[in-house]
């Protein structure tokens, strides 16, 4: 199965949480829900299918592969570990060696997980010498067949082939927009002289976003002229600041920040390396005259340095 084909029929479940290759994986999952891996990178042509069901309030997850194999891709590994602290997976094989069906166990796992099914029973139903047969079934049952406008493999009609071919090509180019994005933030020095984000800001060249946070414990009110905000200002509660960025950067590759300081606490943050822009020969942020400003009072003034206003996509560009 092509990738949008598995789009395409998972469309209407719910806790369907997309479609990666292996090299382009989430960096956090904050909600019940089933992923479908491919255990190639985006570069090299989709092959082997697998799903993982997450249930992030219990973090536990449960990882499907119809061959019943271990995950053997670090990046998948890796994805698995940062997303659960418990994980179980199927031991059974199911998928026939020489059957292509791993795409319609992977999208039949994700239905019946949102239905309430147990990946147990899921494995239960499918196992024995005619798995093949009966998921075979239940994919036509449930989502019709793959014959039907959309082929497979070297079967599918020309008319489709080149439509993937035009959605890969624009998936692409939107990916190459967002594959980078700057990060800059402003804070306060906490009781151990310590960094105390107030506000911290993210955009690529298409998206920006800004989020305030309160301090995590009582200080004497003060402030700074040179970011003008003030120990009091925020409505985020601070312990979710690693949850905010992470989630706001997951699907980049490429993290840039200005200045030594502010990489190293971001990089020690996220535990993903941040480039500095003052080695690309960037200007300084507080050069950049830029039109979106937060939306804090004290930022109607100029000469007040704004994350929101300082890490705008042009220092990107």
């Amino acid at each position: 199965m092509y990738n949008m084909q598995i789009l395409c029929t998972l469309k209407e479940v719910k806790s369907f949480l997309g479609v990666y290759p292996s090299d382009i994986l989430p960096r956090s999952v904050t909600r019940l829900g089933t992923v479908i891996i491919n255990a190639d990178p985006h570069t090299v042509k989709f092959s082997d299918w697998l799903a993982v069901h997450l249930r992030p309030k219990s973090s536990s997850a449960y990882y499907f592969h119809s061959y019943g194999i271990l995950p053997l891709v670090p990046a998948i590994q890796a994805f698995i570990k940062r997303t659960c602290i418990a994980w179980d997976h199927n031991r059974r094989q199911l998928q026939n060696l020489t059957g292509n069906n791993c795409g319609k166990y992977c999208c039949v796992f994700v239905l019946y997980m949102d239905r309430g099914f147990t990946p147990k029973h899921f494995v239960g139903l499918f196992d024995g010498a005619q798995a093949d047969r009966r998921i075979d079934r239940a994919f036509a049952s449930e989502f019709g067949s793959l014959s039907r406008g959309i082929g497979r493999g070297n079967s599918a009609p020309a008319f489709y082939k080149r439509l993937v071919l035009y959605v890969v090509t624009i998936f692409s180019a939107i990916l190459a927009a967002y594959i980078e994005v700057v990060i800059d933030f402003e804070y306060l020095k906490g009781r151990q002289n310590e960094i105390v984000v107030k506000i911290i800001s993210v955009a690529s060249r298409n998206l920006t976003d800004s989020f305030r946070f309160k301090s995590h414990y009582n200080m004497a009110t003060h402030g700074s002229d040179e970011n003008g905000l003030n120990w009091d200002d925020g409505h985020i509660n601070y312990h979710e600041l690693f949850t905010v960025v992470s989630e706001a950067v997951a699907g980049f590759a490429h993290l840039y920040s200005y200045g030594v300081t502010k990489c190293k606490f971001l990089a020690e943050l996220l535990g993903r390396p941040v480039r500095n822009l003052q080695d690309f020969n960037r200007p300084k942020p507080a050069t950049f005259n830029h039109k979106r400003w937060c939306s804090l009072p004290c930022h109607k003034f100029h000469n007040i340095n704004c994350a929101t206003k300082t890490r705008i996509p042009s220092m990107i560009g």
